[in-house]
């Protein structure tokens, strides 16, 4: 999964300005290990994360403005 949204991105990204970044979003499982990280591929941000969706759908939308506020470094009003 992790290459193919490296593909899309690069795919978007054609000049090669590093200005596009993909996040791919996993369901949390009963799972020890789960998915949380950004890291660069090829000048381009790439991130993985994983969301609980077994909370209230108030606590669900925090954990999305989290991510969000993470990996773009913008909050969420």
């Amino acid at each position: 999964n992790v290459y193919q949204i490296f593909t899309y991105v690069k795919n978007q990204d054609k000049t090669n300005s590093g200005n596009v970044a993909g996040m791919l979003v996993y369901a949390k499982t009963g799972e020890d290990i789960t998915p949380d990280c950004v890291f660069n591929m090829g000048s381009n941000q790439i991130g993985a994360k994983t969301l609980d969706l077994n909370k209230d759908f108030n606590l669900i939308a925090a954990q999305l403005d989290a991510i969000v506020e993470q990996f773009f470094g913008c909050a969420i009003a």
